[in-house]
């Protein structure tokens, strides 16, 4: 990736026209950077989405989902048999909130704001 002219520079130059949706459960973005990238963005016109497979809360084991087999790991996400990549996310609403807790520190209003406010705006509600 080009250390300035990259899909990461072009969105948040966008900031005040797109919303930016970011999946938070450690492995689609890490911790660390979702906070910068919230930061950046703003909370303004940031949402906070899952993208949870159905295995959502199965818990660690080995599944097949229609035709295809994933494993669940104790750190709760779906990857391919090889392990070599993942296949979705597993965050749910109970998790979204635990993972704010322990690693994003937002807001109560600012949780709410990513997550209902924002949604609904977006969608013109």
């Amino acid at each position: 990736m080009h250390r300035h002219d990259n899909i990461v520079q072009r969105a948040l130059s966008l900031r005040d026209r797109l919303w930016l949706c970011f999946i938070p459960d450690g492995v689609h973005i890490e911790f660390f950077a979702l906070q910068n990238y919230l930061r950046a963005a703003g909370v303004e016109h940031s949402i906070l989405v899952t993208d949870a497979i159905s295995a959502s809360r199965l818990g660690p084991g080995k599944f097949t989902l229609a035709g295809w087999d994933i494993v669940i790991g104790e750190d709760l996400v779906a990857r391919s048999p090889d392990g070599s990549h993942f296949v979705g996310s597993t965050v749910t609403w109970p998790r979204i909130q635990e993972n704010n807790e322990k690693h994003l520190g937002l807001s109560a209003e600012e949780l709410h704001t990513l997550t209902v406010e924002n949604p609904r705006k977006a969608l013109g509600l």
